[in-house]
C-alpha cells in the first residue's frame, strides 16, 4: 500500500463514518507507520556520536560522568567506561587521549569496587540479618516469618 496524501485521508475518514471499522482501521494503520518511520530516523538523528564530537567536548563528556559518579551513581562510571573505551584505547592517539584514558581506567575501578561493596553489603546482611535483631528487620522490606 502506498502512502496516501493527508487529504486522501481526510475524504477516506468522513467517508467511512458510516463504516468506521473499515475506514478508521486503514487510516489509523498508515499514521501509525508512518509515525514509527519518522521515529526511527528522528532518533538516528538524536544519537550522540562521539566520533562527531571536538576532543574537548569528549573531554567535557568523560570527565562530566566521571565526577557524577562520586555522587553515588556507579552507573555513570559504568557507562563511562563502555562508552568512552573505544576513544581511550582503540582510535589513533589525540592530546586529550591521555587524560580521557585516566578517566576511563577510574571509571572502571569505581564500577567494580561499587559492585564489590554492594555484593559483601548484600551476602553479609542475608547471612546475619537474623542476628541484628530488630535492626535487620527494619533494613528488610519483606520480613520472612519463622526464622527466629
Amino acid at each position: 500500500m502506498s502512502i496516501p496524501k493527508t487529504r486522501w485521508r481526510c475524504e477516506q475518514f468522513h467517508q467511512s463514518r458510516t463504516n468506521a471499522n473499515n475506514g478508521c482501521q486503514i487510516i489509523n494503520a498508515q499514521i501509525h507507520s508512518d509515525y514509527e518511520e519518522s521515529t526511527v530516523e528522528s532518533n538516528k538523528d538524536n544519537m550522540v556520536s562521539l566520533e562527531k564530537k571536538s576532543p574537548e567536548e569528549r573531554l567535557n563528556i568523560c570527565r562530566k560522568y566521571y565526577l557524577g559518579g562520586f555522587a553515588f551513581l556507579p552507573l555513570l562510571w559504568l557507562i563511562n567506561a563502555i562508552w568512552f573505551y573505544k576513544q581511550a584505547f582503540k582510535v589513533e592517539p589525540y592530546p586529550q587521549q591521555a587524560q580521557i584514558r585516566t578517566y576511563v581506567i577510574r571509571s572502571a575501578i569505581g564500577t567494580l569496587a561499587w559492585l564489590l561493596i554492594i555484593t559483601i553489603w548484600n551476602v553479609l546482611f542475608q547471612v546475619f540479618r537474623t542476628k541484628m535483631g530488630p535492626a535487620g528487620d527494619y533494613l528488610t522490606f519483606v520480613v520472612p516469618r519463622g526464622y527466629y
